[in-house]
């Protein structure tokens, strides 16, 4: 199937397509789930998903690879048939949230960028509180970071979208 987009659309795919599985056990999990509204990926440490974009409007739903290049592109993607895509729905929690916190992203890269340890801790003291990440870096020594919290705009509250949206 060849399809052609949009710079922003390759970079929303391309995103989703970074916790594709490259786990030859699992080779379903290597394929991009293409469903009504979303689009999905996940290497069962990590999802990403993302509302379908007008570039995928076209395609029927399943499971797909191929790659994606930058900026404006066509690209072709071949129908993967590894078997049935686990039920990631299930995994996104009901309910709501104990609280909510609202961070810059471009400060919450920075600090994440300079990391390098199997884990690091995230701590939560409040919604309006500032929040820590705490864990080692590159050259193995202790690093510390708080993040004040950012005020939520009517804008940031208009963006509820999830991939739950898509349960059967």
């Amino acid at each position: 199937m060849i399809i052609k987009g949009t710079k922003e659309e390759s970079a929303v795919i391309r995103w989703v397509q970074k916790a594709l599985s490259k786990d030859s056990e699992r080779p379903v999990l290597g394929s991009l789930l293409v469903q009504k509204e979303s689009i999905v990926a996940c290497d069962s440490h990590r999802l990403h998903a993302a509302q379908r974009p007008e570039a995928l409007v076209d395609i029927d739903e399943g499971m797909y690879t191929g790659k994606v290049p930058a900026g404006q592109f066509i690209a072709e993607l071949e129908t993967e048939d590894n078997g049935t895509y686990p039920r990631y729905q299930d995994r996104v929690p009901n309910g709501e949230p104990v609280f909510e916190i609202a961070l810059d992203p471009k400060y919450l890269i920075e600090a994440l960028s300079y990391f390098q340890t199997p884990g690091i801790r995230f701590r939560f003291f409040g919604p309006d509180k500032p929040m820590e990440i705490i864990g080692k870096s590159k050259s193995d020594g202790s690093m510390y970071v708080l993040l004040m919290p950012r005020r939520l705009t009517d804008a940031d509250h208009d963006s509820h979208w999830r991939p739950d949206q898509d349960r059967e």
